[in-house]
């Protein structure tokens, strides 16, 4: 097995599928020699067609509360080259984990990244002068902006995911069932204008504290700044959320509507 697969790549994938299956499975994900019951096979609905189906067997079986057992075994050197594209193949094999187990890699990450960058929001405010380190000075705050930008993104990311991917649990489904309720979108777009509002309005606070002190520029005003800028982000981005999200539905509506069934085919023919 070459270098990169055996001690980045195989290593990796195990250690993500097994967080996907809830820590209690494998030390070799890619293990291919498995075996099951036919009637299991049938219920896990399998679509990957190239190596990634290793890890989407375990992964569903973990996430339907089948149980799964490793029995340790050997193999032969190999003959041959491996066929495997080490980037192509990885990709798949990411992106299907990531489908079928989007808490893992974007709600989880998310929610830690938002948490991540209002600690250091906070710690910004008590602290303005920043953290020093021998000659450098360190300001959090410019990182918890962009923390909690980023954090929100793939927040909102892995909750569409989880809600709408045919290769989502069911489990992760019916958690985030509310994204598909009628008014979820409007929320979003008066949750999105709300934020948007009061970054506005920080940021008109912070020109009227500028005003009147033009001399001396106050370090907490970099808290405010950051502050304003992520509720004009984040605004924005859930505001553009939910009018996507109502023009995708209404599409889909009027799709659903305008095509016929195959009953109306036949109506239509046997009217002829």
């Amino acid at each position: 097995m070459p270098f990169l697969h055996r001690y980045i790549g195989t290593p990796l994938l195990t250690f993500l599928t097994a967080r996907a299956c809830g820590r209690h499975v494998v030390t070799d994900s890619q293990s291919g020699f498995r075996a099951f019951r036919p009637d299991l096979l049938t219920s896990l609905n399998l679509r990957s067609d190239g190596m990634e189906l290793a890890s989407e067997m375990l992964i569903r079986s973990a996430r339907m509360g089948k149980s799964i057992e490793e029995i340790q075994t050997h193999y032969r050197q190999r003959i041959g080259e491996s066929k495997l594209e080490t980037w192509s193949d990885g990709w798949r094999h990411l992106l299907l984990i990531t489908l079928l187990a989007p808490d893992l890699l974007l709600i989880g990450p998310g929610l830690t990244l938002v948490g991540l960058g209002v600690a250091m929001l906070i710690f910004s405010f008590l602290s303005p002068e920043g953290v020093t380190v021998g000659s450098i000075t360190w300001q959090p705050i410019f990182f918890s902006g962009i923390s909690i930008v980023l954090g929100t993104q793939a927040l909102l990311a892995g909750v569409v995911l989880a809600h709408n991917s045919s290769l989502s649990s069911s489990g992760l489904e019916h958690r985030f069932a509310f994204i598909g309720r009628p008014a979820f979108p409007g929320r979003c777009v008066i949750a999105g204008v709300v934020m948007i509002v009061i970054g506005l309005l920080l940021n008109g606070l912070l020109f009227t504290m500028w005003l009147g002190d033009k001399q001396h520029s106050s370090l907490s005003h970099f808290g405010l700044a950051s502050l304003s800028q992520a509720f004009l982000i984040i605004g924005g981005t859930v505001a553009s959320f939910g009018v996507v999200s109502r023009f995708l539905r209404a599409y889909a509506a009027r799709d659903s509507v305008s095509m016929p069934s195959e009953d109306d085919d036949r109506t239509s023919v046997g009217t002829a």
